[in-house]
């Protein structure tokens, strides 16, 4: 279950990407950074939208190979939760 602090962050986050559409500004998403060299220049006139905050696995289902976690959630918590069923 969803705390309130949890359902803040989440609608802080869809508040800010409806702002940025409506103003038809970019917006950089970044999180932890470890796949930063995937991404291209951010514009100048970009806002940023850190989701580091935004985090947590949400359901994992091993016998289904199925999990769910939000943005920000690292890509450690994901391996390490993972591990504990032999996946990866």
């Amino acid at each position: 279950m969803a705390t309130t602090d949890e359902n803040d962050c989440t609608q802080e986050i869809a508040a800010r990407v409806a702002e940025a559409f409506a103003k038809k500004t970019s917006l950089a998403i970044t999180g932890g950074g470890s796949k930063k060299f995937l991404v291209n220049a951010v514009d100048e006139g970009s806002d940023t939208l850190a989701i580091s905050g935004h985090s947590g696995i949400l359901s994992y289902e091993p016998t289904e190979l199925v999990v769910s976690a939000r943005a920000g959630t690292s890509i450690t918590e994901l391996r390490e939760t993972l591990a504990e069923k032999g996946q990866h």
